[in-house]
């Protein structure tokens, strides 16, 4: 949790990606210089993941034009102690067709050598994330074959790796479901290096209802065994575990209730899978595993109400915590505020300029200091 990257993808219209550094004495010190996009309007900084050591990063550009309107393009940076300057790693990765807008979310492993991209589903194909490895001179290859379904469903969809990038969480939020509209699903693939193919794990995890929007939040553990998710805030927020004998992802513990005149709510795993951070409006809850009752237990953090009146609603630009959840990041608005679990107070407010409604935000999962 020493490291956080801040993405204002309308800052200076080509957009932009800020990466701090905690130092000792409570302050947060820019890490080389602002990565700026390539072209205005590509959307730069939508989207953005860290490595655990913070030392790469991914960022989107979903709206980049590279093979076509909207095809979209990701570009890996590495950063150079020496020099402290942050270099592109290889050639950008590049949406194949027009509208795909590639690079809607991305996600790191946790050595920063796989990444995995999420599009939008696009006409004639089910084709919803594809994941690359870095293997040699800076070249990323296709990992497996592209991850979807069954179905052609044009819907934008999200992705979270496990740490060893061989476990993928992907979720389309606006998925159709039989009779009920917009209420979503998520599914977990794994990944065998020798046939080099993607197997879905279990079930598809399923939202309960019409504009449920399951996977609007989500996040994975470490090993991918455990999956939290949540979506509309008239729907509670779960966490499942996969179950090796039955083969099926099984709730664990109960479900989370989320106010319902909560204008959003965003969620963070550790990654253990046993402390959640649920935020919902100006509200955040820290919450253990307690294996004794399969219950969740409210941390007695005592955090302060936010008092945050600006928010995209979009998915990943609320809440994010580190591996082991003792360090908190909220966006809040026109700043993004850090918190410490053991002693809940604002470390310090990180302001970037640009329009409070474009920011994204991903710290990197290490242990605070």
């Amino acid at each position: 949790g020493s490291i956080l990257a801040i993405g204002s993808y309308k800052n200076v219209n080509k957009g932009s990606v800020k990466v701090f550094k905690y130092k000792s004495g409570g302050n947060w010190t820019q890490r080389g210089l602002n990565i700026i996009g390539e072209n205005t309007g590509d959307g730069f900084g939508k989207s953005v993941s860290l490595s655990a050591d913070g030392s790469s990063i991914a960022i989107g550009a979903p709206r980049s034009d590279a093979n076509g309107t909207n095809s979209g393009h990701v570009s890996m940076y590495v950063y150079d102690e020496t020099n402290k300057k942050w270099f592109l790693r290889g050639k950008n990765i590049i949406g194949s067709e027009a509208g795909l807008k590639f690079g809607i979310s991305v996600s790191l492993s946790a050595d920063g050598s796989v990444v995995g991209i999420s599009t939008k589903s696009y006409s004639g194909t089910t084709c919803y994330v594809r994941v690359f490895e870095n293997k040699m001179q800076d070249e990323w290859i296709q990992r497996g074959g592209c991850l979807g379904g069954n179905e052609i469903i044009e819907k934008e969809t999200y992705v979270k790796l496990a740490s060893t990038g061989s476990v993928v969480a992907i979720s389309v939020p606006e998925y159709d479901d039989e009779n009920e509209v917009a209420s979503g699903l998520v599914k977990v693939f794994d990944y065998n290096s020798f046939t080099n193919k993607w197997t879905q794990i279990g079930d598809t995890i399923r939202g309960d209802g019409n504009n449920h929007m399951l996977g609007r939040s989500m996040d994975i553990s470490s090993d991918g065994s455990v999956v939290a998710v949540g979506g509309r805030t008239n729907y509670p927020a779960k966490v499942y575990k996969y179950n090796d004998n039955s083969k099926k992802w099984q709730q664990k513990g109960q479900s989370i209730q989320v106010d319902t005149d909560a204008t959003y709510y965003g969620l963070s795993l550790s990654s253990s899978g046993s402390i959640w951070v649920v935020l919902y409006s100006d509200i955040v809850r820290v919450l253990t595993y307690d294996e004794l009752t399969n219950q969740w237990l409210e941390s007695s953090a005592n955090f302060p109400v936010l008092n945050y009146t600006d928010y995209n609603g979009e998915m990943d630009s609320s809440i994010l915590s580190s591996a082991d959840a003792i360090t908190v990041a909220v966006n809040a608005g026109d700043k993004v505020d850090i918190y410490q679990l053991e002693s809940p107070q604002v470390d310090n407010s990180l302001i970037c300029k640009g329009d409070s409604f474009f920011f994204n935000l991903m710290i990197q999962p290490d242990q605070f200091p």
